[in-house]
């Protein structure tokens, strides 16, 4: 949460009602924390004073407020205001201007309203997924995993956003500790980051309960740890299972556009070096030569326990192992095949290996199909 205090994001008010027995009335508000969580509340206060309808707390909504809660658990809740509350940090700015050259309008390029953002600033962030509202609590860094210019898919509108700010300067250098961008116009909901990261299925893809609710989890390898990442459905969208090489986006505190890797193949050459050409041989026995993406993701396997092995690098990849076959069936060896060794994502143009899975601990890829030799 950086520097920031007390800072929550109101997404969305609904009715007032007084309390049993009292002459108290509340609103009813859906509220964003800090934290990532969200919750119904009902507010009895705006800067103290007592509210006496909807009216009174409208001007707050998509809007971020400081808030302190009540013995009786309700809510007080404050405008942010330069040079009154800023809630910790330096300055506030209640209207975030457009930057020039953006389509998404205060948004562009990592930064909003051409200021930088800290990483570990929380940004309340509401789309449209289609007609719904969409509403995430991400952090700076997430942020900064978004493309330049965020652009929508088929039959669907991009995010042109509002902000208010809150920021502080370190080292003479403004950077927003938090921040709204809230679009009215959209439908594509909230972006996501514009590179895709990558894991080992360890084991299938199942459904766990989080926070609650019933979500897909994807259990896997990412070349130095095992971790879980989960999908806002209730279920796995994907069948990925334990041996798979996935491809996935962060959204917020979930993944999405999650894609297993169908190219499975046998090395047959390689530069050892970064960025340098590593021929494969696929499955229909066509040996192409690719280079590695200047990104290039490396994940050391063991197949055939279906886990990760070691750290593995460009200097890493090796040649795959071969196999005398019996083609004849004959009880004679007559054939000899490659032994596949890495699966693997290839990038839009289908020219470079933007990851890669080598085989570190067995012959070859547990399972894998036999390709031609040589």
């Amino acid at each position: 949460e950086g520097s920031i205090q007390n800072v929550a994001y109101i997404s969305a008010i609904g009715s007032y009602e007084n309390m049993t027995g009292e002459t108290t009335v509340t609103v009813k508000v859906r509220m964003y924390f800090a934290d990532g969580t969200d919750a119904e509340v009902k507010v009895s206060k705006v800067a103290g004073t007592k509210v006496t309808g909807v009216g009174d707390v409208n001007p707050h909504e998509d809007k971020m407020v400081t808030y302190s809660k009540l013995s009786d658990g309700t809510y007080d809740i404050k405008a942010l205001a330069d040079g009154s509350n800023v809630a910790g940090c330096d300055h506030y700015t209640a209207n975030g201007s457009t930057v020039s050259g953006s389509a998404n309008g205060t948004y562009y390029k990592q930064k909003i309203s051409g200021m930088a953002i800290a990483d570990d600033a929380v940004i309340f962030v509401e789309t449209k997924d289609g007609t719904a509202a969409d509403v995430k609590v991400l952090t700076g860094k997430q942020i900064k995993d978004w493309a330049d210019t965020i652009t929508a898919p088929m039959s669907k509108t991009a995010p042109v956003f509002a902000s208010d700010y809150l920021y502080s300067a370190t080292s003479g250098i403004n950077y927003i500790q938090a921040a709204t961008l809230v679009d009215t116009t959209g439908n594509m909901g909230v972006p996501g980051a514009k590179d895709s990261t990558y894991g080992y299925m360890v084991r299938d893809a199942y459904t766990a309960v989080v926070e609650g609710e019933n979500k897909g989890a994807y259990e896997i390898w990412n070349g130095t740890e095992t971790i879980t990442v989960y999908e806002d459905q209730s279920s796995p969208s994907v069948a990925a299972r334990a041996g798979n090489l996935i491809s996935y986006k962060a959204d917020g505190a979930y993944v999405k556009d999650i894609t297993v890797a169908t190219l499975v193949g046998a090395i047959t050459g390689v530069e050892n070096k970064a960025e340098g050409t590593v021929a494969i041989k696929d499955a229909a026995g066509s040996t192409n030569p690719y280079t590695l993406d200047e990104d290039c993701v490396f994940i050391g396997i063991d197949s055939k326990n279906t886990s990760g092995s070691e750290a593995v690098t460009a200097e890493s990849l090796v040649r795959a192992s071969t196999k005398d076959v019996d083609m004849n069936a004959d009880g004679i060896a007559d054939t000899t095949k490659y032994i596949p060794n890495v699966i693997y994502f290839l990038n839009s143009a289908g020219d470079k290996i933007v990851a890669i899975a080598i085989e570190t601990v067995n012959d070859g890829i547990d399972g894998a199909t036999l390709v031609a030799y040589p």
